[in-house]
């Protein structure tokens, strides 16, 4: 049926009936069940298969059924794009959870052992230890690698 339904198309293209089709706008129709879109993009799809196996049967694609075509193709592509607009407009965002500040926890710590501080010591370091901070740093990228 595919191969059937693409020969048709192939030759209506040829033939410039599709041409002549789509030179005019497309009347979008309203949905044949506007309270269920799905059931109505399916009712789309089963008459555009009707339509294009109506056409098989005939052997060939008229300008009022490449127009028909163009007509159901124009209604579904516009009721799918609805469906999708809706469902995006479904999408709820929780914006007042941005704004509710919770501090961290802090922990006491009550060990014995001595804290150590986070702030750098005020003595300058000897040139004999920067030595040693380096090549410690040179030995570990040449362990990496």
């Amino acid at each position: 049926m595919e191969a059937n339904v693409s020969k048709l198309l192939q030759d209506a293209l040829e033939n410039g009936t599709l041409e002549k089709a789509l030179s005019t706008p497309a009347v979008v129709k309203p949905a044949p069940l506007p309270s269920c879109p799905n059931l109505s993009a399916k009712a789309l799809k089963d008459s555009i298969k009707n339509l294009l196996e109506a056409s098989v049967a005939g052997g060939t694609l008229s300008l009022d059924q490449a127009m028909e075509l163009r007509d159901l193709i124009a209604s579904y592509n516009h009721l799918k794009a609805q469906m999708q607009a809706e469902e995006d407009a479904l999408v709820i965002l929780d914006y007042s959870k941005l704004y509710e500040y919770s501090p961290p926890q802090r922990r006491v710590d009550v060990s014995d052992k001595p804290v150590k501080s986070s702030k750098i010591d005020m003595e300058p370091k000897v040139a004999a230890d920067l030595e040693a901070d380096l090549q410690a740093q040179e030995k570990k990228a040449d362990m990496v690698c």
